[in-house]
């Protein structure tokens, strides 16, 4: 028996990956939290390949029903979190072009999720 590090669930040895340099010569946290970790550790780098490609992100910030647009992710999410200090979010799609992406930001502002006012204005004067 091993208890994960990540769960802290108390798990038998077959459930860890094996690993030669582990205690025990398995890895410290069980196969299904390694790849929960990393299946979003992929999406992560997947979103940050397209974004150095020159991509416009819109994301949805689950908990305070907000949906944004930025070329940074990263910079943006900290910005977020300065302001509140849990910050769960969803990327909804990476667009090439800033148009696309405020298209779709704006159909989820229409939709209830709030957002940057001041875009939100600027884009609705250019439609008119």
């Amino acid at each position: 028996m091993k208890k994960c590090r990540s769960c802290k669930d108390t798990k038998e040895i077959n459930e860890f990956a094996k690993c030669k340099t582990g205690k025990l010569g398995v890895r410290g946290t069980c196969k299904k939290c390694r790849s929960s970790y990393m299946t979003k550790y992929d999406r992560d780098k997947f979103i940050q390949s397209k974004v150095t490609q020159g991509g416009y992100i819109v994301y949805i910030l689950n908990n305070e029903d907000y949906a944004g647009k930025t070329v940074n992710l990263e910079k943006r999410l900290s910005n977020h979190r300065h302001n509140n200090k849990s910050v769960r979010h969803e990327v909804v799609d990476i667009f090439k072009t800033n148009e696309e992406a405020l298209y779709v930001e704006r159909q989820l502002h229409e939709q209830g999720l709030r957002g940057n006012p001041w875009r939100l204005r600027k884009s609705i004067n250019n439609n008119n």
